[in-house]
């Protein structure tokens, strides 16, 4: 069973007598041109009218308004005046067209109007074409004529095309599977009408397909047809046009003709290189192949993203198809430094994706070294091998299995071998003199920690970080990232980074998120340390991404650094390190179980005036009450703060201590129903405060 795609929105219009021929209703407005094209398209069969069960179907672009407009005609004998029409009109945006992959499908869409049913046209109407059908949509015969019509002839870029007329049915497949065998490109310059009639559709198209009882009359006398217009590409052409799916073909052409000079002249030889590299298999047959592009795209720029993926050799990216793939590139290497193939020599990205393709097959090297001195094509190959020589020798000789002692003069051999893990681990004894070489370059340092991650001790990280203390971070940081903590080389990691003023705070940022189980060692660092709250964005991040809603017990040194750098936080920040940090604060101080470091923390970031230096639950509640009631609609962070009744019961003493006391209490209860829970965790403390209150006004 075959599944629905994805559901397309289309506008539409009705055009019919009234006072004249007209839009009649519509779901969308057009600019004035638009609306006229449409209004004379509507109506084409001027020299005739149309007998009371014909109808035609129209094509055409919207350029002024990049849209694409399919409308369906029929007589309407019903109006007053003969010769009158109905058309039903489809007009869809130009991204939608390239979504839409057998247009024969939107022949359902359309429904003949009646002055009953013109309301039903006010508003867009949705599409949903099946996934694939195996029905054939034109017959094979009908297709080779097609083809070889449409594309064996050279045209000017400007053209009509004119068919001989079939019946409405097979005029109508006609059209509408040429249209689904374009690319959208092609699709949004093509115009077409399936009536007996060789009136040309009103529009701005770059080809006008047309259907008439006389052919050869409206066909020009100078075109000039290709001497294979029977060959591979063409037959490929033919059988293709009879389906209705999207084919390997058709996304071919959809992907190479975005940059042809001429999209309608390039379908035909698109299609015969299609053809031609399913079947090569040598380099010879390549450069055929690459020559025969150069003469149908004579110019630098003409097929720009084909020729550089014919010399990449990307349509055999399986990795069985290697040779295949490096046969290719070799072949159109001939081609390309024999100037058979003019094009512009890719660089860049491109030039690394040949060096890793000549690092996999190893034995093509010696037959692209031929190359190195070419005035056309040497400085890719230059590059190219270059990088692959950097990658393919380091890969062969770090499995060659060296003693220990001739390690470090491999390495300085191959500088490169120390980016191959496995010649650490195969020299896992001398690691440090190799760490400890000169000329290690920072991918060295990388692969080194990669290598014996789970083995690294404080010395290690000490001299990695002498080596290069910004790679060294980068890769510990990308290594909490990807949840690879391995607890205790991390411990002694964040131990060696805290003797670097900065760096542990550097490996969180690059990390934007740690592994739980890393919080406690890297809050007690924090801790340690006097540093402001540049980090305080970058935890909230990683609280929100671990979906930690609140520190555990043995995170308190964190939840110290987190409440001080909320004190002084943008507001969103703020409220996430006050509810991770603020209760467990509250409860560890309660039981007076704040460790000195803690304590030191707190010294240093808590509000002191009028408060005991040792009443860490008083400068807490203190320190939360002057923060978050200074902001708009304080009430509501306040009371959504996940608090327990202990410390709930200290921030209401904290505001009770106030001279507004009884209006911000006054305001938290009015709140209470503006949040989820609160009623629930507030209400009782603040009924029993407001209660104390006013019970003590009223003895006054």
């Amino acid at each position: 069973m075959s599944m629905p795609k994805e559901l397309l929105e289309f506008d539409q219009a009705v055009h019919g007598y009234k006072d004249g021929h007209r839009q009649l209703y519509g779901s969308t407005m057009l600019d004035l041109e638009s609306a006229d094209t449409m209004t004379l398209a509507s109506d084409l069969l001027i020299s005739r009218s149309l007998k009371n069960n014909e109808s035609y179907l129209t094509g055409y672009p919207l350029k002024g308004a990049h849209k694409y407009v399919f409308a369906r005609t029929w007589p309407a004998p019903e109006m007053s005046r003969p010769g009158c029409v109905w058309t039903h009109s489809l007009i869809i945006d130009y991204l939608t067209v390239s979504k839409i992959d057998d247009a024969l499908a939107i022949l359902s869409m359309f429904k003949r109007p009646t002055i009953a049913t013109l309301s039903d046209y006010g508003s867009p109407i949705n599409f949903s074409e099946k996934q694939s059908t195996l029905e054939q949509a034109i017959s094979e015969e009908i297709a080779l004529e097609v083809v070889h019509c449409l594309y064996a002839a050279v045209r000017p870029q400007k053209s009509r095309v004119i068919f001989a007329n079939r019946s409405t049915v097979d005029n109508t497949s006609i059209a509408l599977s040429i249209w689904s065998q374009m690319p959208p490109r092609l699709r949004r310059a093509a115009a077409f009408c399936t009536g007996d009639s060789a009136s040309t559709v009103p529009s701005d198209s770059d080809i006008a397909i047309g259907f008439s009882s006389m052919p050869t009359e409206h066909a020009p006398c100078d075109l000039q047809y290709c001497s294979d217009a029977r060959s591979g590409g063409m037959r490929l052409l033919a059988k293709d046009l009879t389906r209705r799916l999207m084919t390997p073909l058709r996304q071919f052409l959809r992907r190479y003709s975005v940059d042809v000079k001429d999209p309608l002249a390039a379908i035909r030889p698109l299609a015969e290189f299609f053809d031609s590299l399913r079947l090569a298999r040598y380099p010879q047959e390549f450069r055929a192949i690459a020559a025969a592009v150069g003469e149908a795209f004579p110019t630098l720029i003409d097929a720009r993203s084909f020729k550089q993926d014919l010399l990449l050799g990307r349509f055999f990216d399986r990795s069985d198809a290697l040779m295949l793939r490096m046969n290719c590139v070799f072949g159109t290497l001939q081609a390309v430094d024999r100037a058979e193939l003019p094009m512009v020599v890719p660089e860049g990205s491109e030039v690394s994706e040949l060096s890793n393709l000549l690092a996999r097959t190893p034995q093509a090297l010696p037959s692209v070294l031929k190359f190195y001195r070419s005035d056309v094509v040497g400085d890719l190959v230059r590059l190219s091998l270059a990088d692959a020589a950097s990658q393919v020798p380091a890969s062969t000789v770090s499995f060659l299995g060296f003693e220990d002692d001739e390690a470090l003069a491999v390495a300085r051999l191959w500088p490169s071998v120390l980016h191959e893990r496995n010649f650490w681990l195969s020299h896992r004894d001398v690691r440090r003199q190799l760490l400890d070489a000169s000329g290690l370059d920072s991918q060295a340092v990388s692969c080194f920690i990669d290598a014996f991650w789970e083995e690294l001790n404080e010395e290690d990280f000490r001299l990695c970080l002498v080596k290069d203390h910004e790679v060294t971070v980068s890769a510990i940081g990308e290594r909490w990232r990807a949840d690879d903590p391995a607890t205790e080389v991390s411990t002694r990691a964040i131990r060696s980074l805290a003797a670097y003023d900065g760096l542990l705070s550097r490996a969180v940022r690059v990390a934007g998120w740690l592994p739980r189980v890393l919080w406690k060692q890297i809050g007690i660092q924090l801790a340690s340390a006097i540093c402001g709250p540049e980090d305080d964005a970058v935890w909230a991040m990683i609280l929100a991404r671990s979906n930690v809603q609140r520190l555990g017990r043995d995170e308190s040194a964190l939840a110290c650094v987190f409440f001080i750098w909320s004190l002084s936080s943008a507001p969103a920040t703020s409220t996430l390190l006050i509810n991770a940090s603020f209760d467990l604060l509250y409860n560890v101080a309660w039981n007076g179980q704040l460790v000195p470091i803690e304590q030191e923390v707190l010294e240093r970031g808590l509000p002191r005036d009028g408060v005991s230096t040792w009443d860490y639950c008083r400068r807490l509640a203190r320190a939360l009450v002057r923060r978050v009631i200074t902001g708009e609609g304080w009430e509501v962070e306040m009371l959504s703060l996940d608090l327990t009744a202990l410390t709930i019961g200290g921030v209401i003493r904290e505001i009770e201590s106030r001279s507004d006391a009884l209006d911000l209490l006054r305001c938290l209860e009015d709140s209470l129903d503006r949040v989820s829970g609160a009623e629930r965790r507030w209400s009782k403390a603040l009924k029993a405060a407001i209660k104390q209150r006013t019970s003590l006004w009223s003895l006054w």
